[in-house]
């Protein structure tokens, strides 16, 4: 999990990050990854997960101390827009 904390950590610090689903759904922005929060309610995750199908971005659930690490206690869904950061987490999360 550390290296994920890492990867995302740079995603926020060099503005390459969409938080909140509402903010995810409207964007214009090319998505590599959609982190979301294990906690994230069922209507919400219909949603995402129809959002996630149709442009083909793959959506994985983290465990919600993810967001909490990263100081971003109140966001259930994040979206990373660097595709080489996108392809790290994917990468880490396989291993």
């Amino acid at each position: 999990m550390q290296k994920i904390l890492t990867y995302v950590g740079f995603a926020i610090k060099s503005n390459k990050k969409i938080f909140g689903l509402d903010d995810l759904l409207k964007t214009k922005k090319k998505i590599g990854v959609i982190l979301y929060s294990s906690s994230l309610e069922p209507n919400s995750y219909t949603k995402l997960d129809k959002f996630s199908n149709i442009n083909n971005i793959k959506a994985i659930k983290v465990d919600p101390e993810l967001f909490v690490s990263l100081n971003i206690s109140g966001v259930k869904v994040l979206g990373i827009t660097d595709p080489n950061l996108a392809k790290a987490i994917i990468k880490t999360i396989n291993d």
